[in-house]
């Protein structure tokens, strides 16, 4: 047992490995006095003896062990939040840990800045429950109180609806379904209040907190940007279904569901985006998009709908343009360019369909590397930009062999001298074109440079050890993960034991050999989140 100078906040760290217990402590003991058991015996010791405002239960024996600790907490007076880590945990044992009353679920045991901003939420929460107004220490000093709880609803605040999409974003990724955020915002809830009272303002807020609770199911989510602004998380809607259910929502809503104020009854405007199944944008993205949409609703009028799809077709006109203050510019060159992104990114996605028809033998090989490479990029501890940069260029590696005949794709036996050269093209194809696009540029070198050895052996232009990218070893020992894990027409899948060898025989010559030292590691902890791909 690992134990920091006590204080007045207490977390208690139990299960997984001493190096994630180790990290974890190192991380939060910046704020927290930090406790760190290695066994559940121990953990269910400390919690008898002594207070803990937060428990961080890291994945225990089989991954539904660990769910016990929620029991332990039960019968405490001051119960504290629970937090619950694993890598890839299953869609049944999520659900379940939240039914069972877990605080939290993070699915990366490597996202400490997550494990840091998640403790923080929890700190915040039990503040609220005690009707406690400070929460100004440490890390809870850095984010605004509606950022993490709200008061009034107690709902989650905008950055814990960001990690809560994203969990479900995940979740339903799983299933090749996709994710749609409404923003619902009250129309002139300010000028309503001030006619009326504050309290009577909040009687609406809880109102509409309840209304929006009762219509979703139990895999969406529910938060609050600004105390008359929600949003909600919709699983398996597309675009389309998630304005149907904000037009339904309004609809039912001017029935007068909710308090109203003397005879005026309350309007909403709903912004509305989606993510695609398989797409790569971030859950801040998708919220973004949302809001920009919401905004234009609200410049419309109000009491409308609006999907962010549709605002290309809200071009400012020379005269507008000529007229609009600069708050009013800065919101169309940042809406121009989400478009932008939004449509190459589009454009790169029917690629990577249209590579995988060409080479059916790899079918989903994008979707997994992008997934290895964000591991795999956690887990060296990279900057959440970076990391970001490198699941993309992950899923976008391939997208060269657009230009490949098929008769080489597919051809089962050996390529001849000549057939691999023009394989050896498809990275410069890549990057003729995604050079265009500003937003890629630093995912760009990971793409061209995924085939270079860390022995200066590779193409295209021969590098070697840190001359070549660092998101491009990256890429390389991910999409190599995936060739050897994965059944083709002409192989079977290669076990986890031959994977590891391999990593361990080629590193320093093919692969970096921190990359692959960090990828043999995940897979001696976590076997269980490789599933190999058969055709």
């Amino acid at each position: 047992m690992t134990t920091t100078k006590i204080g007045l906040r207490r977390v208690l760290i139990i299960g997984g490995d001493e190096a994630s217990r180790s990290r974890a402590t190192r991380f939060l003991a910046r704020d927290h006095a930090c406790v760190a058991g290695d066994s559940p015996a121990m953990g269910h010791a400390l919690l008898r003896r002594k207070r803990f405002d937060v428990v961080v239960v890291y994945r225990i024996g089989d991954e539904f062990d660990g769910l016990a600790v929620t029991d332990w907490v039960a019968g405490i007076e001051d119960r504290p939040k629970v937090v619950f880590v694993s890598d890839k945990p299953s869609a049944d044992w999520v659900r379940l840990a939240f039914k069972r009353g877990a605080f939290d679920v993070l699915t990366s045991a490597h996202a400490y800045e997550e494990l840091v901003a998640t403790v923080a939420n929890a700190f915040a929460q039990r503040a609220v429950e005690r009707g406690c107004s400070d929460v100004s220490r440490g890390v809870e000093a850095a984010i605004p109180l509606i950022d993490r709880i709200d008061s009034v609803t107690g709902l989650a605040g905008r950055s814990e609806f960001a990690t809560a999409v994203g969990r479900l974003g995940w979740e339903v990724g799983e299933l090749g379904r996709p994710v749609s955020v409404l923003v619902v915002d009250i129309d002139g809830f300010r000028n309503v209040v001030e006619r009326v009272s504050r309290r009577a303002g909040d009687d609406v807020l809880r109102a509409l907190a309840d209304f929006l609770r009762g219509r979703l199911s139990f895999s969406d989510c529910i938060g609050v940007n600004k105390p008359d602004q929600f949003f909600l998380g919709i699983a398996g809607a597309t675009e389309a279904e998630a304005v149907t259910l904000a037009n339904r929502l309004r609809a039912d809503l001017a029935d007068g569901p909710l308090p109203h104020f003397e005879h005026e009854r309350i309007r909403v405007s709903i912004g509305v985006a989606s993510k695609p199944a398989g797409w790569c944008d971030s859950p801040k993205d998708l919220v973004e998009q949302a809001l920009a949409a919401l905004r234009q609703a609200k410049r419309d009028g109000g009491n409308q709908t609006l999907a962010w799809s549709f605002l290309h077709a809200q071009v400012p006109s020379r005269q507008q343009l000529a007229e609009a203050s600069v708050h009013e510019v800065s919101n169309w060159l940042q809406l121009s360019k989400q478009q932008l992104r939004r449509g190459y990114l589009e454009s790169t996605h029917a690629l990577i369909a249209a590579v995988e028809a060409k080479e059916p033998m790899t079918r989903a090989h994008a979707q997994v590397v992008s997934r290895y490479c964000e591991e795999i990029a956690r887990r060296m501890e990279l900057p959440a930009a970076q990391i970001r940069a490198v699941k993309t260029a992950g899923l976008l590696h391939d997208i060269g062999k657009i230009g490949v005949p098929d008769a080489i794709l597919q051809k089962p036996g050996a390529l001849t001298p000549s057939e691999f050269e023009i394989i050896k093209h498809h990275p410069a194809t890549a990057v003729n074109i995604l050079q265009h696009a500003s937003f890629l540029q630093a995912e760009i070198p990971m793409i061209l440079h995924h085939h270079e050895r860390f022995d200066g052996g590779g193409y295209p232009a021969g590098l070697a050890g840190d001359a070549i990218p660092l998101g491009a070893r990256i890429v390389c020992v991910g999409d190599a993960l995936d060739a050897m894990h994965s059944a083709r027409s002409y192989k079977a899948g290669f076990g986890l034991d031959y994977i590891r060898a391999e990593l361990k025989r080629c590193a320093g010559s093919h692969f970096d050999p921190e990359v692959a030292e960090v990828t043999a590691d995940w897979i001696d902890s976590h076997p269980e989140a490789f599933t190999p791909c058969t055709v």
